[in-house]
């Protein structure tokens, strides 16, 4: 496409000329866009509905349309709050026929050209399509000083007391009214059917947020994602075949759930704040601070939804690791500046194969199929990383989760080797402290005469883990519960396993509890099925619902079980989404047996995505789904 058109047609749709340079050359790689395709329509601004289609079509019949259509065709709208300002106002936007998808031949004699307000298109034909009208939206925020009040009130000076009244801030956003004809199997689709649609939608509006970032030269302006928009969609939907007069009748509303909201802070007790205090006393020196910001960085990013920029900020916590361990050992070893300078010039792979293998006593060597933590990081991490990086990858959120444990895992092993091998030359804290699980420490934790709590539980985990491999289940028993007894989440959880092991399940179960009070990200689901098989359900769900979302077995676990919960109390809508969560883990052994369960309660209710819930429990090898499934098939074919 010449870089005119591509001009000429951002102009026309941002009121933004392109200047040439470097982002005409960007522009003409990022956006795709086709007259033709994409021509923008204005909602008329005398309409006072923004659903629907300037006057000119409402004054038009229904045999002006033609309609002959018996595919349900479905129209969607869904109203987004995007958490930036697009620059686009008064209705203006984008629309993108799929030409991709094969023509609704039965729709033939529809003009969707009309309807849409588009230019002429290829043929007089009806694709699926996505219609974005941008709008602005100028509220108020809160004064600066207006949280700091309520935080602190009266404890303030009394000379504070004018900046109260100062006037709030204007702060404007877009809103987009997304609007989608696709063709469905029935016009009483499901959840999981909208959500397709969703899904699409979310990904035209980002090319298009990308197309008008690239033109305006404007970073603010980029792809979202569903964690920064609001954790409810709400939205209208009807069928197109009951088109009169140019509007489509009854129109009902719908609400997605996207996410789920968070309101509200949590207290950390004191012992956090105390290991908090002593990490960050020694914080300034240790080369892991910086690694641990970017992994932290990563599960921020992960909880944002951003798969493909947490993958990168896990490998970039690595390297950042490698550079700062190997520029303190050859420090150390007396080398020159200028000569560590050089060696960290040294490529990131020889750098680990060279210098930080061999000082922590493993060999590493391509494919990296080794099972040290430094092989396993290379083999899964970096190359996923490198595809992410280098070929535009986008990771599957298993894939990041598995990216950013095994990083932890690594930064880990690098600490624990680095504090008993003086080769190293290094003072590191104890990596126990700078862990994310928070382990409970005594008072005498900060003391230097006496060894914390951390260091016993720590030491005691060890020789638990090392007993188990050994064989020994007696031993480890012993250490899991001393390792508990000094505030391990671990050791507790561990300990509980061996004692249920020995049916000894009021012992186990009590373990289980101080495992689920430090958060440890499997406990709360075996706890909340030990609590619901002895008949505690209420208790059993909050435990349940506290299960780590981060975690995908705890989580497929805890799914499994609320479901079968809900599923009894009768509360079918509930079940049905539960069962979909502990469907989606692959490695979850009960991973079919939920979809199965998912599908025979949506064709109760009479839901179509029944088909696609048995079909997932057949991909995992869910007899009972394929049976589901072919019966279904025999009902269609009568």
């Amino acid at each position: 496409m010449r870089l005119s058109i591509v001009s000429r047609q951002l102009a026309t749709t941002t009121g933004v000329k392109l200047r040439p340079g470097l982002y005409d050359h960007v522009a003409t790689r990022l956006v795709r866009f086709n007259t033709a395709m994409e021509s923008p329509q204005a909602v008329d601004e005398h309409d006072p509905d923004p659903s629907r289609r300037p006057a000119a079509e409402t004054q038009a019949d229904e045999s002006a349309f033609g309609l002959v259509g018996q595919t349900p065709l479905i129209f969607l709208a869904f109203y987004l709050d995007i958490p930036l300002d697009a620059g686009i106002s008064q209705g203006r936007g984008f629309t993108s026929v799929e030409f991709g998808e094969p023509a609704l031949e039965d729709w033939a004699g529809f003009d969707l050209q009309r309807f849409l307000g588009l230019p002429l298109l290829p043929e007089q034909a009806v694709w699926p399509c996505t219609e974005l009208s941008f709008y602005r939206a100028t509220t108020s925020v809160p004064n600066p000083f207006a949280n700091i009040f309520k935080a602190q009130g009266l404890q303030l000076p009394t000379s504070f007391s004018e900046l109260q009244d100062l006037p709030p801030l204007p702060e404007s956003r877009s809103v987009v009214l997304a609007r989608r004809i696709a063709p469905c199997t029935s016009a009483e689709f499901g959840g999981e059917w909208l959500r397709e649609q969703f899904a699409i939608v979310l990904k035209t509006l980002n090319a298009k947020l990308l197309a008008l970032g690239t033109a305006a030269e404007d970073h603010t302006v980029g792809p979202i994602t569903e964690a920064q928009l609001p954790s409810l969609v709400i939205g209208f939907h009807g069928d197109m075949r009951n088109i009169r007069e140019g509007e489509i009748r009854d129109l009902k509303p719908f609400r997605l759930a996207l996410h789920q909201h968070r309101a509200g802070g949590k207290d950390y007790d004191d012992a956090i704040i105390k290991r908090a205090i002593t990490i960050a006393d020694g914080a300034s020196e240790d080369p892991f601070s910086p690694a641990l910001e970017f992994l932290y960085g990563a599960r921020r990013t992960f909880d944002s939804g951003n798969h493909s920029h947490a993958v990168i900020d896990a490998g970039t916590a690595i390297e950042l690791l490698v550079h700062r361990v190997v520029f303190g050992v050859e420090l150390m070893k007396g080398a020159a500046r200028e000569q560590i300078e050089n060696l960290l010039e040294t490529g990131f792979h020889n750098l680990v194969r060279d210098h930080l293998a061999k000082h922590l006593g493993v060999a590493v060597q391509k494919p990296y199929s080794g099972s040290d933590p430094l092989s396993t990081w290379l083999r899964v991490v970096y190359k996923l990383r490198n595809r992410v990086a280098h070929e535009g990858y986008k990771p599957t959120a298993q894939e990041t989760f598995d990216a950013i444990d095994l990083t932890r895992e690594l930064i880990g092993f690098v600490a624990v080797t680095a504090e008993h091998n003086a080769q190293l030359g290094i003072t590191f804290l104890s990596y126990d402290e700078l862990e994310t699980s928070p382990v409970s420490t005594d008072d005498s934790a900060t003391e230097q005469d006496a060894p914390s709590a951390v260091l016993l539980a720590r030491e005691a985990f060890r020789r638990g883990v090392a007993a188990l491999e050994a064989g020994d289940p007696t031993t480890a028993k012993e250490a899991f519960a001393e390792a508990d007894e000094n505030g391990s989440p671990s050791g507790a959880y561990n300990y509980a396993a061996l004692c249920f092991a020995e049916g000894d399940e009021t012992i186990g179960i009590a373990a289980l509890r101080r495992a689920s009070e430090l958060r440890h990200p499997v406990a709360p689901a075996y706890l909340g099925i030990k609590l619901l098989n002895n008949g505690n359900e209420a208790e059993a769900e909050k435990f349940l619902l506290q299960a780590s979302t981060h975690h995908p077995k705890a989580s497929a676990l805890a799914s499994f079980t609320l479901g079968v919960i809900d599923n009894g109390r009768g509360d079918l809508h509930e079940a049905a989404e539960h069962y979909k969560q502990a469907a989606v883990f692959d490695g979850f052994m009960l991973a079919g047996e939920a979809a199965f369960r998912r599908g025979s309660i949506l064709e109760k209710l009479g839901d179509p995505s029944a088909v696609g819930a048995y079909e997932r429990g057949a991909e995992l090898g869910n007899t009972k789904a394929e049976v589901a499934l072919a019966n279904l098939a025999r009902e269609r074919q009568r």
